[in-house]
């Protein structure tokens, strides 16, 4: 009979080491199985998972019902399991992973830890609570039904913002597809221009090789004049030569396109080349060199495009890539108005390359002239790898920083690139947070120059010739370094304004 036996072990009970014992949810089990129990520090019935307060054996009490049937059964030769009725059979459960091929029962249990399914027995035997994170399959499918939803959730949800995105890029793309069809108009129309003035010029060329000929007629016809008549017609056929080429000259100054219009087409055209907001060293459009030919040396100048601005950077002998797009330096340099050119210096300090300081030169004069020279690069020198040399007023009204020294890198060089560099006059200006002037008026150090981080009311500088539009955050980041020399002066070059 069932009932005769312990359901962890299957032995029968006895009145000896196996003696049936109860838990208070009414569920019976052998001594031996229980005393293994309190063995591992657990104390759940096996079948209902009901915690008890049992520290020993004597504290679960016999069960002496199941005791009395087992000594009727000894003293009795009729087979009772006759007199029982017939089992009922055993449901599966619902939710079960299988039969346990230790116990022999439906696996309706899963422990956490071990990432097991589990029987009714093994909760005990093998996966104890104190020890063991163990659920019924039936909250497993919950958990998993729950995370389910919960990724499904979440994907529903990425898909919906990629949708989002990706619709914002076809949008994106339209608008600069009907831009780049516009454009393209303007290409074929300037493309049409272009050939008709190549023709027209050509044509010019042509009229005024002819002139000198003329010219040499008339004079020969001149010469031998006999009578009064014949001076009169050299003199008339001069004076048609002269009208002649008069309109000619007006013609030629006729132009299919303006000045302004073609510099701003080759804007357009290297802002398109380029790429929209290409960072440095990153990828992007196809790269744009200018290339500078003179005294038996060929040096080059990138042209990079950030936050919607070209950046000609300073000449070095470093050569173009093979695959770049080259430009005749001076076509593009001329796009840059002296009187009011945004230069910028980019410093670096360790291993850090900052962002640039962008300074406005205030008027087209001699000093603004050279310090534009020195960011571009074009007489061979440039600011490039010189570096801070000193800062003076540090916390008080006037704090300003020296640098500049391209030459020595030491503070007595700098000699200047161009005649005449004024000082004082129209220079005079108060100094404020972000004047840039001359160090001095000396000669031998004309090109270094000082920045101003601070106002001083009611003092005035000689040589102001700049001022820093953008990057002062730049500049009080570099004095908070420990020694100002480390800070460099990376890059350089001039904005072309557009």
């Amino acid at each position: 009979m069932d009932v005769l036996e312990c359901k962890v072990c299957f032995e029968s009970y006895n009145s000896v080491n196996r003696k049936p014992r109860s838990f208070r949810c009414g569920h019976t089990f052998c001594s031996v199985c229980l005393e293994d129990m309190l063995v591992r520090g657990s104390c759940s019935c096996p079948r209902c998972r009901h915690d008890h307060n049992a520290l020993s054996l004597n504290d679960i009490p016999v069960n002496y019902s199941i005791l009395s049937l087992i000594d009727a059964v000894e003293s009795s030769s009729v087979d009772l399991s006759e007199l029982c009725a017939p089992e009922a059979p055993v449901r599966t459960p619902k939710t079960t992973a299988g039969v346990c091929d230790d116990h022999g029962n439906h696996l309706v249990f899963f422990c956490t830890n071990c990432d097991k399914f589990i029987c009714r027995d093994c909760t005990i035997l093998d996966h104890p609570k104190v020890d063991h994170s163990v659920i019924t399959i039936k909250n497993l499918l919950s958990q998993k039904k729950e995370e389910n939803k919960a990724a499904v959730e979440t994907v529903k949800q990425q898909s919906k913002q990629e949708m989002d995105d990706l619709l914002k890029y076809l949008d994106e793309l339209r608008v600069e597809t009907n831009m780049l069809d516009k454009l393209n108009e303007q290409i074929k129309k300037a493309m049409v221009l272009s050939v008709e003035e190549q023709d027209r010029v050509k044509q010019a060329m042509t009229a005024a090789d002819q002139v000198p000929l003329q010219l040499s007629a008339v004079t020969r016809a001149m010469d031998e004049a006999s009578t009064l008549d014949d001076v009169n017609n050299a003199a008339t056929r001069t004076r048609g030569i002269k009208q002649h080429f008069e309109q000619m000259v007006i013609d030629n100054t006729t132009r299919l396109m303006s000045h302004e219009n073609r510099n701003n087409f080759l804007k357009w055209l290297m802002m398109m080349i380029s790429g929209c907001e290409v960072r440095e060293g990153a990828g992007g459009g196809r790269a744009i060199y200018l290339l500078q030919e003179g005294d038996g040396a060929t040096r080059s100048a990138p042209i990079t495009l950030l936050h919607g601005r070209l950046h000609l950077h300073a000449l070095s002998s470093k050569q173009p890539p093979d695959d770049a797009l080259v430009l005749p330096y001076g076509r593009v340099r001329s796009l840059v108005e002296a009187s009011s050119a945004l230069t910028f210096l980019q410093l670096a300090w360790g291993s850090t390359i900052t962002s640039r300081i962008y300074i406005r030169l205030r008027s087209q004069t001699q000093r603004s002239h050279n310090f534009l020279l020195l960011c571009t690069g074009e007489r061979g020198f440039t600011y490039r790898g010189s570096h801070f040399l000193q800062a003076h007023w540090l916390g008080r009204c006037g704090e300003y920083v020296e640098c500049g020294d391209y030459e020595l890198d030491n503070g007595s060089g700098g000699a200047p690139l161009v005649d005449a560099l004024e000082y004082d006059g129209e220079l005079k200006q108060p100094i404020e947070c972000g004047v840039v002037s001359a160090r001095s008026r000396a000669t031998k150090t004309a090109s270094m120059f000082k920045i101003y981080t601070r106002d001083s009311p009611g003092y005035f500088d000689k040589g102001v010739f700049g001022m820093v539009e953008t990057g002062m955050d730049v500049m009080r980041e570099a004095l908070t370094q420990k020694d100002i020399m480390n800070v460099e002066v990376w890059d350089c070059g001039v904005v072309i304004p557009f």
